[in-house]
């Protein structure tokens, strides 16, 4: 009987797509990677220019999240590849998809902290349109992701008093 139903969950948990990475995408690709996969599993589409220095603030983000949420495809696209003439001011954005329809497009750095972004308040952001980060017992997965938060920021903390202590250490 235990065996049975551990075959049933490994099954189960094959089925499941398994990303784990952020894709490069092209234009011709969006509808199909972005717009149709969206009907079976949430999207992360990062639109981005590498020169951008906002962009590699979310872009480094993303990529722990792809890591962390292999259930959630993220991709990403160059911004006028994706949308022509599209401002560089605009940059980074998120184009959020479920259910082949764009959920949310969220715009600038800001949001998700600034400069001072981290994986865990981007998927906090995002978790606010449905378990986009996480799975279905979403209290849990907002809870490991609070609780993610407040260690990376005590972590920060302490690395920034050991810089200030190192500076007046010397003579």
């Amino acid at each position: 009987m235990c065996r049975q139903k551990r075959i049933q969950e490994l099954q189960a948990a094959a089925a499941k797509p398994r990303f784990g990475s952020v894709d490069e995408i092209s234009s011709s690709e969006f509808v199909q990677k972005v717009t149709d996969a969206s009907e079976h599993y949430w999207v992360v589409c990062f639109l981005y220019k590498s020169s951008h220095a906002g962009c590699q603030i979310l872009g480094d983000c993303l990529d722990e999240l792809a890591r962390k949420y292999p259930n959630t495809r993220f991709v990403r696209i160059i911004s006028t590849s994706c949308i022509p003439n599209y401002p560089d001011q605009n940059l980074p954005t998120i184009l959020l998809y479920h259910n082949r329809a764009c959920v949310k497009h969220l715009v600038g750095l800001a949001q998700f902290g600034g400069k001072r972004a981290t994986p865990e308040q981007v998927a906090l952001v995002l978790n606010q349109f449905g378990s986009v980060c996480g799975d279905a017992d979403e209290q849990q997965t907002t809870e490991q992701q609070i609780k993610g938060l407040v260690q990376r920021m005590v972590q920060q903390r302490e690395l920034a008093d050991e810089d200030e202590s190192s500076d007046f250490g010397e003579d």
